[in-house]
C-alpha cells in the first residue's frame, strides 16, 4: 500500500486562528499577517516498512523542509515516532534525525532521506559533495560564508526597525524582505544593508561581488541581528561590534 501525507492546516485571518483538518490539502501552514509564513511542526506519515512515497508528496515535503524557519526543524510522524528534517542549502540535501536511536528508526530515517535526496542518503550527498568539492580555499570559503549567512538570517518585523520601510528594502531586489539578513556594505565601512536571505545566497552560490562596493563578499562581511542598528541621524543600519559600547536606537 503506498504512503499518505495527512495534512492538518491551520490559517490565521487578521491575526485571530482558524483551524481546518483538511486530509486533501497540499500545503500545510499557519499565516501570520506579522512575521509571515510559518509551518506547522508536525506533519503526519502513514508509512510501511516497504512503502515509497509518491513523487508529489516528497515535493511536498522538500518544499516544507526549505521553507521551516532555520532556527527549527520540519517534524515527520510516522507511527508512534517522531522525526526531524533539516535542509542543508550549500549541499541542497535533505537531512534526518530521530530519537531514540533504534534498527528499526534507522531504516526509516534512511529510506526517507533516500527519497528525499533523489536516492542517496544524506551521508552519500556530503560524500559526494567532497568528491565535487575537494577541501581548499575555495570549498571551504563557501562552506563559512553560507554557514555564517544561515546563522545570521532573522525573520523581519518591520515594527522593530524606528525606520521608514525604504530603509528595511534590499538593495537588490527592492523589497521588504520576509527573512533578512544584514551585510556590510565593505571590509571598510560600518554602513550594513539588510539584504534578502535568499538573494544573499544565490549571490554567494553564484560568486556574485557585492552589489554597491563591487567587493567580494566574505564571512567578515555578514552582521548578526543584534550587533546592527539604525542611525537614526545618519539615517543609516550601523554596524556596532560585539566588544564595543553602543545605545539601541
Amino acid at each position: 500500500m503506498g504512503a499518505s501525507v495527512i495534512h492538518r492546516r491551520a490559517l490565521c485571518h487578521d491575526g485571530f486562528p482558524e483551524t481546518f483538518h483538511d486530509y486533501d490539502a497540499d500545503y500545510v501552514f499557519v499565516r501570520n499577517p506579522y512575521q509571515g509564513v510559518i509551518y506547522m511542526p508536525s506533519v503526519f506519515l502513514n508509512l510501511s516498512g516497504s512503502s515509497v512515497l509518491p513523487e508529489h508528496e516528497r515535493q511536498i515535503l522538500r518544499e516544507l523542509a526549505r521553507e521551516t524557519p532555520d532556527h527549527d526543524r520540519l517534524k515527520l510522524v510516522v507511527g508512534n515516532r517522531e522525526y526531524e528534517v533539516s535542509y542543508i542549502p550549500w549541499l541542497d540535501g535533505f537531512s534526518i534525525s530521530y530519537s531514540p536511536l533504534s534498527r528499526s528508526a534507522e531504516r526509516v530515517a534512511s529510506q526517507l532521506e533516500m527519497q528525499l535526496n533523489g536516492g542517496r542518503t544524506f551521508s552519500q550527498v556530503r560524500v559526494d559533495n567532497l568528491i565535487a568539492n575537494p577541501p581548499g580555499g575555495s570549498w571551504l570559503h563557501h562552506n563559512e560564508l553560507q554557514e555564517k549567512v544561515s546563522s545570521c538570517a532573522f525573520t523581519v518585523n518591520k515594527n522593530e526597525f524606528p525606520c521608514q520601510d525604504e530603509y528595511l528594502e534590499c538593495p537588490v531586489t527592492l523589497c521588504v524582505p520576509d527573512k533578512g539578513v544584514f551585510v556590510k556594505i565593505s571590509l571598510d565601512s560600518n554602513v550594513c544593508c539588510l539584504f534578502d536571505y535568499d538573494t544573499l545566497n544565490q549571490l554567494v552560490t553564484q560568486d556574485e561581488p557585492h552589489p554597491i562596493s563591487r567587493k567580494v563578499i566574505t564571512e567578515h562581511f555578514i552582521v548578526p541581528r543584534d550587533e546592527c542598528h539604525f542611525d537614526t541621524e545618519q539615517s543609516k543600519f550601523v554596524w556596532h561590534g560585539p566588544e564595543e559600547n553602543y545605545t539601541y536606537l
